[in-house]
Formats: C-alpha cells, structure tokens, sequence
C-alpha cells in the first residue's frame, strides 16, 4: 500500500506504518473476504470490480477495484474507493418493503385491482382481475392500460383522469365503463384510482379496483 486517505484510515484500520505493506496484512471492518482476490483478478485482467458491501456496523460501501495506470500508459498497481451508499441502500431496502407491502395486498383484494407504474403499464394484476377478465397474468404484465383485450381501455376520458393522478395526487372515482368484453359477455364496471403512497425518490404506483356492477344495473 501507498497512500490512503482518512476515511479509507476508519474502515480499513490503517496506521502511517501500514504504508509499505500488503493488501494481505491489513484489517479491515469491510466484510469483503473477497477482496483480495479480486484484487488479484484486476491485476491480472485489467478489467474494474465494484462491489456493495456492509461494514461490521451494517453500514454499506460500495467498493470499487481500478488498475492504476501511470502517464506512461504503464499498469502500476491498484486504486481502491470506498464510497458510503448507506442513506441510499437504505431507501431503497425500505421502497422495497413498501412495494412488497402493497403487492401483498393487492393479492389478498377480492376486488380485480391492478398496480400500475408511472407509464400505466401493469406491474401487478391480482387473481381477481385474472379471474374475471379469463387472462393469464403474462398477457397483463407489462402491458399499458390501453393496449389489454381489444381496447376497451382506451377510452379518452380514463387516460385524461389516469394521466392526472400522478402529477396532480388526483382520486379517480366510480368512473363508468360498459363494454361487451370477450370471453365474459356485456359488462359495466366503476373505475377506482388512486396514488399509492411511498418513499422519497421510489418510483410512483397507482392502484386501480374495478367494481363490476352489471347484476345492479340488469335489476
């Protein structure tokens, strides 16, 4: 080792004596037991290895392996950074678990209910939904609003309504839709959106319940 700097000193429990020594002979709080050997690798290779990795705390790091390439165009070693991606990796592990959330939830909506994405494509549709429209969840997912069966989502009015509850936190509510769907015949449905809530920086979600109404409106 050559140089370091002083957060490099905290996490690898470095001392001005360590200077000198190999990467081998050191002690770190990085649980990265393989970092030697990817060390080795990049030498070998000249190909760059980045890795998340926690500390003994539970902090994450993401390290990043480089070969250090002098002005003479000359390998002469390795340059190692160690960047703290804790705030980040925790925001995401916590939209993770909100998104898990949701999806459990939709899942257990007697309701057909979907969950759309920022694009109004489908990312989840519940067994309800799968149930009543006779589809199976590959032909959904993935899928704009729009473009499921044979357009009968397409209706001018529900993406004007749809394409406002992200930017405006709009509440889609009891919207009519009648169509004679294939597969289950004649049906009329109310419409019912909204915006999920989540985390700072988490990709938005809606959530869309479907109330199929044709037995009240055939009484």
């Amino acid at each position: 080792m050559k140089r370091y700097t002083e957060r490099a000193r905290d996490l690898v429990r470095l001392i001005e004596s360590d200077i000198g020594r190999p990467l081998a002979d050191l002690t770190s709080s990085l649980r990265y037991e393989e970092l030697l050997a990817d060390c080795q690798g990049v030498l070998r290779t000249l190909i760059p290895v980045e890795k998340e990795v926690r500390d003994e705390e539970g902090c994450w790091h993401l390290v990043r392996v480089i070969p250090y390439r002098r002005a003479d165009n000359v390998i002469d070693g390795l340059v190692l950074t160690i960047v703290d991606i804790d705030a980040t990796k925790k925001a995401e592990e916590r939209a993770r678990a909100g998104r898990e959330h949701y999806h459990s939830i939709v899942q257990t909506v007697r309701e057909p209910t979907l969950m759309l994405d920022a694009e109004l494509r489908i990312v989840q549709a519940n067994p309800a939904f799968l149930k009543m429209f006779a589809t199976p969840a590959e032909q959904v997912e993935g899928q704009r609003i729009y473009e499921l069966g044979s357009g009968q989502w397409n209706i001018p009015k529900l993406r004007e309504l749809l394409d406002r509850i992200l930017p405006d936190d709009v509440v889609m509510e009891d919207f009519r839709v009648e169509h004679d769907f294939p597969g289950i015949g004649q049906r009329a449905f109310l419409l019912n959106a909204r915006l999920l809530p989540m985390s700072d920086g988490d990709t938005a979600l809606i959530i869309m319940a479907f109330e199929d109404v044709t037995p009240r409106k055939t009484a």
